[in-house]
């Protein structure tokens, strides 16, 4: 399992807060203050705590924009297909008659063998149901696998609910030994129909996580916060180039959520240029990311740094 390049949320998360502090990056007297803040409060997913970040949300029948529906999205017929990661194919792109994303696969980084297969379906134009499997040897690896065969892994839904997304996930078996059952997301958008929360709800139905994303007036998200369990929490800052984002050509309403790209919003219109990573244990990272352009303005690759230090390359290939 060390060579697979994809790493659950909590995984990620847990990582990312064991990083120790570098005392050439200076911390932001509004970062001090949240770190100090976040030390002495309640715990983050308490109601009191939550209302404090918790932001105003659009009315009932606002309209959520792309890739929530077809409001406001790219007016290309271009579309992304393939994303290569040092040199290898990570993730594949097919889409219907209509454009629209139909199946995303994602392979371990041998470029060969696939970690998961994505199967999209909508409704008025509105995504509704996302059918996964995930490869079979996922729980017994130590190196790759040696086959490509899948089986069920999650159903997702996303239905409309009081001015809310609801989005239910049932888990019938995932990597990382996973019990089957439930997750409950309600995502929030703003008057403009942007996403701008996500709560997650344990099988319990226990809020177990939220998720803050803050946009400025160009509408990309320049902090995205994340409360967790046990006082704990993420925020990472970021800015961006003026180029057309290859990511939002997909339509994916999912997370790229695979290493030195995770946690990248799909939605915004241009590339991240930088984000910088703080928690609630004191870790910081920045990352750059420099890109290399098409005459048309998309990206053909871009050079991603942690610290200053060059940690991979990832490619992207088009339709056209």
């Amino acid at each position: 399992m060390d060579k697979r390049l994809f790493l659950s949320l909590a995984v990620l998360a847990g990582l990312q807060m064991g990083c120790q502090s570098r005392g050439d990056e200076p911390v932001q007297p509004d970062q001090q203050l949240a770190l100090a803040a976040t030390r002495q409060s309640s715990d983050p997913l308490l109601p009191d705590s939550i209302a404090t970040y918790r932001p105003t949300f659009g009315a009932v029948n606002t309209v959520h924009q792309f890739p929530y529906s077809v409001t406001n999205q790219p007016n290309t017929s271009l579309r992304l297909t393939r994303v290569l990661y040092n040199g290898r194919p990570i993730r594949n792109y097919v889409y219907n008659d209509q454009g629209r994303l139909a199946e995303r696969t994602d392979y371990y980084t041998d470029g060969t063998h696939i970690y998961k297969k994505f199967t999209y379906s909508y409704e008025t134009g509105k995504p509704a149901r996302i059918v996964a499997e995930i490869n079979k040897e996922v729980n017994s690896l130590t190196s790759y696998p040696r086959n490509n065969d899948l089986r069920p892994s999650t159903v997702t839904t996303l239905a409309d609910s009081a001015g809310w997304i609801q989005k239910t996930t049932a888990i019938e078996f995932l990597d990382g030994y996973q019990k089957p059952g439930t997750i409950v997301s309600r995502l929030g958008f703003d008057p403009d129909g942007l996403l701008i929360w996500d709560e997650k709800t344990d099988q319990k139905g226990t809020l177990s996580q939220y998720t803050l994303y803050r946009r400025d007036d160009s509408d990309h998200v320049t902090l995205r916060r994340t409360g967790l369990l046990n006082n704990r929490w993420e925020a990472v800052r970021y800015s961006y180039d003026q180029n057309p984002n290859p990511f939002r050509t997909t339509g994916d309403v999912q997370p790229l959520d695979f290493g030195d790209l995770n946690g990248l919003d799909l939605s915004t219109a241009n590339n991240t240029a930088t984000a910088y990573s703080t928690n609630s244990e004191g870790g910081r990272i920045r990352w750059q990311y420099d890109y290399t352009y098409r005459s048309d303005g998309y990206p053909s690759r871009v050079a991603i740094y942690r610290a200053e230090r060059q940690v991979s390359t990832v490619e992207f290939v088009y339709n056209q």
